[in-house]
């Protein structure tokens, strides 16, 4: 009898060392709750990744809400995943920042170019250029062709529709109507003004946002545009 009880609370104990130990490897979880190793840095983007968004510590996570339960912030909206072309340089990807910088009001150039973002985990800020929008617009869905900087007009536009839907989505699109965004990108022409002081001024491509098209126009180096940062991961 004895023996039968001990070869009984033997195999008892087999079965729940099993399920606390299978139990246990389930539950380990990282910070924001996912499965340990589930989690991916923003070098492991992959296309399917769009419109998630950047946390400031340079994982993926699905949008802010995820962010925060892992402890950190999301700063950024994934909108490109490859290595660039001739015109835009970054090793993995480009990824939009959610908010205006300066709380939306206007900057100048060069204070846009200068401005200082939060510090991303394996990544870098920079003002976008006109092919740096140009290619997160066509990544996210834009049926229009990407326009050379040399064919840029006052006239010139893309549609823009799905990657300020993917934003919208995330509460972060833009502005929309006669709100100005900086590129970095000077169109080549300079301008006096006032007329006939001999001051001439950079003409620098500013873009404005409607519903569907993103719309180009070469602006005043020294006047205010509103300025959104471009993540380079």
């Amino acid at each position: 009898m004895k023996k039968s009880l001990s070869h009984l609370f033997a195999i008892l104990f087999s079965v729940f060392a099993f399920f606390s130990c299978n139990g246990n490897k389930n539950d380990i979880t990282g910070p924001g709750g996912e499965p340990q190793g589930a989690r991916r840095l923003l070098s492991q983007a992959v296309a399917e990744d769009l419109g998630k968004v950047a946390g400031q510590d340079g994982y993926i996570y699905d949008d802010a809400k995820a962010a925060a339960a892992g402890g950190t912030t999301a700063v950024a909206m994934i909108a490109y995943v490859g290595s660039g072309n001739d015109k835009v340089s970054c090793a993995h990807g480009l990824a939009i920042a959610l908010k205006e910088d300066k709380d939306g009001t206007g900057l100048s150039y060069e204070e846009a170019l200068s401005f200082q973002r939060p510090t991303v985990a394996g990544a870098d800020w920079r003002l976008p250029s006109t092919q740096d929008w140009q290619i997160m617009f066509k990544a996210c869905g834009s049926p229009d062709d990407i326009i050379p900087d040399g064919s840029l007009n006052n006239a010139s536009r893309m549609n823009a529709m799905e990657f300020q839907s993917k934003l919208k989505a995330l509460g972060s699109g833009f502005k929309e109507g006669s709100y100005s965004y900086w590129s970095s990108t000077k169109s080549g022409a300079q301008i006096e003004r006032p007329k006939g002081s001999g001051i001439y001024y950079d003409q620098v491509w500013s873009l404005n946002f409607s519903f569907v098209y993103c719309q180009f126009g070469a602006g005043y180096i020294d006047v205010n545009c509103i300025c959104r940062g471009c993540l380079v991961f």
